[in-house]
């Protein structure tokens, strides 16, 4: 009940202003704030519908991997593995994206001027986030199912080098991935 009154909380009757920042008098009580904007309102439930979808996406790219390395060679059960994985990757994009735009669309109608610079660079930084994550995610599974090649190669030649191959490039996307974040970061930091 305490996800829902946060989420929707109960209106009585308060003090409305134009356009999206309306502002809605809640019940008070259980520490839930006092008064909440319908923007306020709009992002919070992008970002609880976010953080579903993510936690969503990321048990879908577990079972994937899960189902691709337990496929031992089957290529009807590796594709179907293959597919839920970019599947829940596509979804969380999307979701990301999503919440972005709608961030976006909060700011440029509740600012009369137009977004602030901190805000556009919020919006940045979390669509980085949104990118780097699941990058970061599907590379650290490549990096333990490279492993896990090499370790079940049985001194098979081409399994081995195929293992090696998915370690190297598994850790050049990290490298990547670690970098990028680290420049996006380093350059929003230097802006005034």
């Amino acid at each position: 009940m305490d996800l829902i009154h946060q989420l929707v909380p109960t209106a009585h009757a308060g003090a409305f202003t134009d356009g999206l920042n309306k502002v809605v008098t809640m019940a008070g009580g259980q520490g839930l704030p006092t008064t909440l904007t319908f923007s306020a309102l709009a992002i919070n439930i992008a970002n609880f519908i976010m953080g579903i979808i993510a936690a969503v996406a990321l048990i879908a790219i577990v079972w994937g991997g899960v189902m691709y390395i337990v496929s031992l060679g089957d290529e009807s059960r590796s594709a179907r593995a293959k597919q839920i994985i970019l599947y829940a990757i596509l979804g969380l994009l999307i979701a990301g994206i999503a919440s972005i735009i709608i961030s976006t669309v909060v700011c440029i109608y509740t600012q009369p001027g137009g977004c602030q610079p901190t805000l556009i660079i919020d919006i940045i930084l979390k669509a980085v986030n949104v990118l780097l994550a699941p990058a970061g995610a599907i590379a650290f599974g490549a990096l333990v199912y490279g492993g896990y090649l090499y370790m079940t190669s049985g001194g098979d030649e081409s399994r081995a080098s195929r293992a090696k191959n998915t370690i190297v490039y598994a850790l050049l996307g990290l490298a990547v991935i670690g970098i990028a974040g680290l420049v996006v970061n380093v350059v929003i930091g230097l802006l005034p």
